[in-house]
């Protein structure tokens, strides 16, 4: 379903895949071209590109990048649809469901580089849960504006073509069985496929099966005459003529020439070194990074005689949010949320409660005070594992008219009037919190 692989390459010719790509920024930048559309992709920038898209790229010396493949044909087959597009692209647009697929990629290189494929299980998961936030966040709707953009350049006829080729090239395959696999004419699909792929069914599926042969040389150890049969040709001797019409060698020279080079290092394409080398410093700085982040709640001081210890900053442990009535508001208390999960403090500190916004009393002389609007306060901080530090002291608003001079609004003094009716409060909040 997905194939991954790192990459470092400073350029990547115009070309186009039968399935849907990823291409992730790690390190450096790239100038991507997509469709004759140009972005430029700094670190921990992300695109997709659909089936068939023409795309390009040049890069920085200093590029590192992961790429991941998803094969169309499964995924169609997974969803029930015929036509899959997505639209998704950190260059241009940045969002909370791109932050999201950001740290499955983070997951997913992390895993490949430190354990390659030994857990394939949990890769797996990786990958499902990468193409449920995919599907779910960045798939293209028929009312989408993008939606026209990339069906307007997609050609369904040819990509069934070129699935139907690359699914069958292992087979004595012609223009026949295509013809009538796509219910169309002998000679209607003869001009066709002259005209999109500028060269003769034959020469097409030699090509794909060329392909197949020189993965299988550069990557296997498998002897000639098999890859020769597995690729779809008659014999070892079928290959080697169409081998030497595309590449003026043989194939098993081919393989000879290709090792010498890697064993040379001058192939930076091939080199799994090189990009082994700069994954480990690309890990080494996120974890530098990571250490960084963490010194700014905790630190080691060192003391005489070597002794360590550690100190905690207690003014990270409470946060001053405001009035009673305040902590009611919902975007008050998102923020509250957010915030706790950045600065990770226990306590949170409100005044007022005797604010008119409270609706504490009723105006007699000692009312039986309503709590209510307190307890919603107090549910939602417990609930969020917050402790209350309720300032049972006055605060009162202050707006500024000038630089120097500031207005005061009403106070929680003013409020209760009297030291015995401030008094018969406290007792009765008391016994309410009890």
């Amino acid at each position: 379903m997905i194939n991954f692989e790192f990459l470092n390459h400073q350029t990547e010719h115009t070309h186009e895949h039968d399935d849907i790509e990823l291409f992730y920024v790690l390190e450096g930048e790239a100038r991507f071209v997509l469709e004759e559309k140009r972005y430029l992709l700094r670190p921990e920038d992300f695109l997709v590109v659909n089936v068939d898209k023409s795309h390009s790229y040049t890069a920085s010396d200093t590029l590192l990048a992961a790429c991941l493949h998803i094969s169309f044909t499964e995924l169609c087959r997974m969803m029930h649809q015929n036509v899959i597009f997505f639209w998704c692209n950190t260059s241009v647009s940045d969002n909370e469901a791109c932050e999201e697929i950001r740290g499955i990629l983070k997951k997913i290189v992390s895993e490949h580089y430190h354990n390659g494929e030994k857990n394939q299980i949990y890769l797996n998961s990786l990958y499902y849960e990468f193409l449920h936030v995919l599907t779910n966040d960045f798939l293209l709707s028929r009312e989408n504006d993008h939606y026209t953009d990339e069906t307007q350049r997609f050609d369904a006829r040819k990509h069934e073509i070129t699935e139907f080729i690359r699914l069958n090239f292992d087979k004595q395959i012609s223009l026949e069985n295509l013809a009538d696999h796509l219910f169309l004419s002998y000679a209607y699909l003869s001009k066709y496929i002259k005209k999109q792929f500028g060269m003769g069914f034959a020469e097409y599926v030699n090509a794909v099966r060329l392909n197949y042969a020189v993965s299988q040389l550069l990557h296997s150890d498998e002897a000639v005459a098999r890859i020769a049969l597995e690729a779809g040709f008659a014999s070892s001797a079928a290959l080697n003529k169409a081998f030497k019409g595309k590449y003026n060698t043989t194939p098993t020279e081919y393989r000879r020439q290709y090792k010498s080079r890697s064993e040379g290092g001058r192939d930076s394409r091939q080199d799994g070194a090189s990009i082994r080398e700069q994954l480990t410093k690309h890990f080494q700085s996120v974890k530098d990074a990571e250490r960084s982040e963490n010194r700014q709640f905790e630190e080691t001081v060192t003391l005489p005689g070597q002794q360590k210890k550690l100190l905690r900053k207690n003014w990270c442990e409470m946060i001053n949010m405001g009035t009673a009535a305040d902590l009611l508001q919902s975007d008050m208390q998102s923020q509250l949320l957010y915030l706790k999960e950045k600065l990770h403090f226990e306590y949170v500190r409100f005044w007022d409660l005797y604010s008119p916004d409270m609706l504490l009393d009723d105006g007699g002389q000692y009312p039986g005070f309503n709590f209510d609007k307190l307890d919603r306060v107090l549910d939602f901080l417990v609930n969020n594992d917050l402790k209350p530090y309720i300032e049972l002291g006055a605060k009162p608003k202050k707006i500024l008219q000038t630089h120097d001079k500031t207005l005061v609004i009403g106070s929680m003094e003013d409020d209760l009037r009297s030291p015995e009716r401030k008094a018969y409060f406290i007792r009765r909040l008391m016994i309410h919190l009890l």
